[in-house]
């Protein structure tokens, strides 16, 4: 791989390095200590130390390429010269070969076990390296030949290593190229995965274009309140325009989301945990699509103060709406189930019996208590409004 002058170059350093301390343990520790400090300086040792730079200058411009490309250069090529690394495990597989290096540095080997981990095969130095906790190695090979990479820190190198522990890996078995922000952002979002388009990408920009605007999606949102939202719409992605199409929905939400300021006088689920009040932009979208009606039209009205929508569950799911009176009493408009569909008489019956509550609290200025009015009295009530909230919607 290198000249003679350059051979000549090694052995010295290799002695110099191993000078560093009396004894054979503390040689070791203090071999490492020193190449740590060439591998961080390297390219400035390149570019202003007179025999390093004579040594990369020796090196053929493929095996420059592939050392600058490793998280610990000096330490790699120097590995490679003292134990004849097999020339195909350093420039065919250089993540395989920057993980082997970075393991000698983390476990601080001796050259007797650096060189005995480095004679096996290759297939072999993988499965000891991960202490033979992969089952299907070819298949962990394939996987770290297949990403594209410039340069890789050892966060990157671990976060690798635990993608194969976690036998992540098999989830691209199909792949020829992945990029790292990739599968990084597969491995942090888990929803992500069944998105069966978003695994299937195997083009290195269009990865990293996609990683991009998801995360410029998941950053511009609410979590708390995004949530089920952004995993629906980043699961039904299915093209990069559905990518784009993505961005700018959930940017607009966003937007009509920061004008969500209701305040209700109480809490309304206090007096019927069956009905809860939606009170952001992405649960009115989500129930909306889940009933498929149009309630998200109502969005304007909402953030005006003048109208309120409700999520119902007493024996199906409903959607109920209300006005707002400036009294802050409310009227009903509508309760409807799945396809605008009627809502049952015990569901109808439950929501006129606390919105009957609710106004009397608001009338009486009780705190929400029930008034003098009895319970018979507005279920009778109710009796009589669910006939004509029937008669109305015939």
């Amino acid at each position: 791989m290198i000249n003679s002058s350059v051979d000549t170059y090694l052995d010295s350093m290799a002695s110099s390095l191993d000078v560093l301390a009396g004894s054979r343990v503390s040689s070791t520790v203090n071999r490492y200590v020193a190449l740590d400090d060439r591998d961080k300086n390297f390219l400035t040792q390149v570019n202003f130390n007179s025999p390093i730079k004579t040594w990369f200058d020796g090196l053929d411009f493929s095996d420059r390429l592939c050392a600058l490309s490793l998280p610990r250069p000096f330490s790699a090529l120097m590995f490679s010269r003292q134990h004849n690394f097999n020339r195909q495990l350093f420039l065919g597989a250089p993540i395989l070969f920057a993980l082997l290096v970075d393991y000698a540095h983390d476990q601080q080997l001796t050259d007797t076990d650096l060189l005995s981990l480095v004679s096996l095969k290759r297939t072999d130095c993988l499965q000891a390296l991960f202490d033979n906790q992969l089952l299907q190695v070819k298949s962990a090979l394939k996987f770290l030949s297949a990403i594209d990479y410039k340069k890789l820190t050892f966060a990157d190198l671990k976060f690798l290593k635990l993608c194969l522990q976690k036998k992540q890996h098999f989830l691209f078995s199909h792949h020829k190229t992945l990029t790292l922000p990739y599968l990084k952002m597969i491995s942090q979002h888990d929803f992500l995965r069944s998105n069966k388009w978003l695994l299937q990408l195997d083009d290195a920009r269009l990865m990293n274009q996609c990683v991009y605007q998801i995360d410029q999606i998941l950053s511009q949102s609410n979590p708390s309140q995004a949530s089920t939202f952004l995993k629906d719409l980043l699961t039904r992605v299915n093209c990069w325009q559905d990518i784009l199409d993505a961005r700018n929905m959930s940017g607009d939400l966003f937007i009509i989301n920061q004008s969500f300021k209701i305040s209700p006088p109480v809490n309304f689920s206090t007096l019927n945990q069956s009905i809860k009040l939606i009170s952001n932009a992405y649960d009115l979208l989500m129930h909306g699509k889940l009933q498929n009606n149009c309630v998200f039209d109502y969005a304007s009205s909402i953030i005006s103060g003048s109208y309120l929508v409700f999520s119902v569950k007493v024996t199906k799911l409903c959607t109920l709406g209300v006005h707002v009176k400036a009294d802050g009493s409310i009227d009903f408009d509508q309760l409807l189930s799945k396809n605008n569909a009627i809502a049952d008489k015990t569901t109808f019956q439950s929501v006129m019996n606390w919105m009957n509550t609710y106004n009397a609290g608001i009338n009486f200025n009780n705190g929400h208590v029930l008034s003098s009015k009895s319970l018979d009295a507005y279920s009778r009530q109710s009796s009589n409004q669910y006939a004509a909230y029937c008669q109305y919607s015939i």
